[in-house]
């Protein structure tokens, strides 16, 4: 598992890359690009994972997404000058250091948009992040490769260094090794893309050509009309997606660290191999991309796919959620909804058949020892007696504002609205279950689909505002606040085929009143790095307020496996 956390760094590490990167010169010795060509030739329709574009993003989203990073460019730059003084403390004279300040000083008073295009580079751009014989690759296209090695050579003319450079054939590529010297990372110009690729110290030109695309794909992701394909099966726009192929990413990882020249050894890698590719049947593939791609409006989807008898055995799982319709315009929710009784027996069946052919690789020891610790918790009788009282529950906040002590106008303790919807198979049983707990609900003597009541005030009860309380067939639904009561039936109806096993949503005055916060905890401190941060915090509350309309994340049961989901709507 160790092995595949490393893979995912470096492939996240490759889609940052192009951000941070801090080139030099090379690219003039690069052969010719026609502009046809684009990032997918290069990619090996085998490849092990790829995330890519079929086509370019809209430009009607990018110009709304330039302006939004236009308004938080100073954040950026904030950013940026706390960690140049930082890497200043560890080394004043140091090289991270002049680069920091050389980077800084290129991008001062320029926007994200403003930098890019000075780099050549454009929103309207294929990309390509993938695999190629066992490393990490990314390609980007640039509108401009000359305007890339003026930007370049102006950063370069600012820290007064040069990157290290080095050569394989024709093509002068730059070369950053790790101070340990394990690893380095490799980029290059290639005509009208940049290419970078995480390769291991020792990796020879071989592995240098493969990487560059200096040797192409025996068939190509793009001639293989494979991603193509997976946006029609998944619904995704060719503006964003992707998959991992579980099975060929252990195979290559395991390929890429011979074992020993002992017999033992050479047993022991043989022995875990088998294991890797057991989890691998269990989880084959992930497949990812966007299915609504607007302006305002964003939804992505991921889906891990799962062996088909796991699967079957997950559709028991979900349970009705209450309310996972009435959370439009709310400040923050939060829910689960699981069928206690499928869930244990889920986990158990999982864990008993690990425990009955436990895996052989000493890496896959914690496994063993957490199906154990599993099988104990879920077979817990307290579990199942607490199945038969609740299934869901959903907290929907239409006002939460943290508190922020010492800050005019601002509430000293948290300010809360909004609803506490419990689902049930016996709501009637649920009251009986835990009337010593909450008395005041329980003398309420509440009735399925009867009247609403309200709750007493009561001091021990920390929320301030009316209360009310509501019984259907298949909740119990709470409300706090003014207005709240009205619609708290309504936001009792259930979705039937909603299979959400978790739901989770911001809105953007949320994400404000957590910032605010911060900042007014940071303002207490005397210490200077604090107040720089402080500035962030306070900018992040107004791009947040003025930009954000509300996040939606689920957790669900799909047919083929589990599915995560993010809705994002912007104002």
């Amino acid at each position: 598992m160790k092995k595949l956390l490393i893979v995912g760094a470096l492939l996240v590490a490759a889609g940052v890359g192009y951000y941070v990167l801090k080139p030099g010169m090379p690219g003039s010795g690069a052969l010719s690009s026609m502009s046809t060509v684009g990032p997918l030739d290069y990619v090996p329709a085998d490849t092990a994972f790829v995330f890519a574009n079929v086509e370019p993003m809209p430009k009607a989203v990018t110009k709304v997404w330039m302006e939004q990073f236009a308004q938080i460019s100073g954040i950026y730059a904030m950013q940026a000058k706390m960690v140049e003084q930082k890497l200043a403390k560890e080394d004043p004279q140091g090289k991270a250091v002049k680069w920091a300040r050389a980077l800084a000083a290129e991008a001062k008073d320029r926007t994200p948009e403003q930098i890019m295009a000075e780099f050549g580079v454009d929103m309207q751009v294929r990309y390509a992040i993938y695999e190629v014989a066992a490393r990490p690759v990314m390609r980007l296209e640039l509108t401009d490769p000359a305007k890339a090695r003026a930007f370049i050579a102006r950063v370069e003319q600012k820290a007064g260094e040069k990157m290290p450079t080095a050569k394989v054939d024709a093509l002068e590529y730059w070369n950053f090794t790790e101070a340990e010297d394990k690893g380095r990372v490799v980029a290059a110009l290639d005509g009208k893309q940049l290419v970078l690729a995480f390769l291991s110290s020792n990796d020879d030109d071989a592995a240098l050509r493969n990487a560059f695309g200096l040797n192409r794909p025996k068939q190509s992701l793009a001639a293989s009309g494979k991603l193509v394909q997976l946006n029609k099966e998944f619904g995704y726009t060719p503006y964003a997606s992707g998959y991992v192929d579980t099975r060929k990413l252990i195979a290559l990882v395991d390929d890429a660290e011979p074992a020993a020249d002992a017999p033992a050894a050479a047993e022991l890698k043989a022995t875990c191999a088998k294991d890797y590719d057991a989890i691998a049947k269990a989880m084959p593939r992930a497949v990812f991309g966007y299915t609504q791609f607007e302006a305002k409006s964003i939804q992505a989807k991921m889906l891990l796919e799962l062996r088909p008898d796991i699967a079957a055995d997950l559709q028991l799982v979900p349970a009705p959620l209450p309310g996972a319709d009435a959370t439009a315009g709310s400040a923050v929710s939060f829910g689960f909804a699981m069928n206690l009784e499928a869930l244990a027996n889920f986990v158990n069946k999982q864990a008993g058949a690990i425990i009955a052919a436990p895996y052989a690789c000493p890496a896959l020891a914690d496994l063993n020892d957490g199906a154990t610790k599993a099988k104990e918790q879920f077979s817990n009788p307290g579990l199942y007696m607490a199945a038969s009282a609740f299934n869901a529950v959903h907290l929907i906040a239409s006002k939460f504002v943290m508190p922020q002590p010492g800050v005019d106008g601002a509430p000293s303790e948290p300010e809360f609205a909004g609803k506490l919807l419990v689902g049930s198979k016996s709501p009637a049983g649920l009251i009986g279950m835990v009337s010593g707990f909450v008395p005041q609900i329980a003398a309420l003597n509440l009735q399925p689909n009867g009247e609403l009541k309200a709750i007493p005030a009561d001091p021990s009860i920390p929320v301030k505002g009316p209360m009310h309380a509501l019984m259907s067939d298949t909740a119990i639904g709470v409300s706090v606040g003014e207005g709240e009561a009205a619609t708290l039936k309504a936001a009792m109806t259930v979705d039937t085929g909603n299979k959400a096993l978790i739901a989770v949503g911001y809105g953007g005055a949320f994400f404000q009143s957590i910032f605010a916060q911060a900042s007014a905890e940071l303002a207490k401190s005397t210490d200077p790095e604090a107040a720089e941060l402080q500035k962030t915090m306070v900018a992040l509350q107004k791009v947040y307020a003025e930009s954000i309309d509300h996040i939606d994340m689920q957790v669900r049961v799909a047919d083929r496996g589990i599915e995560f989901v993010q809705d994002v709507r912007m104002k």
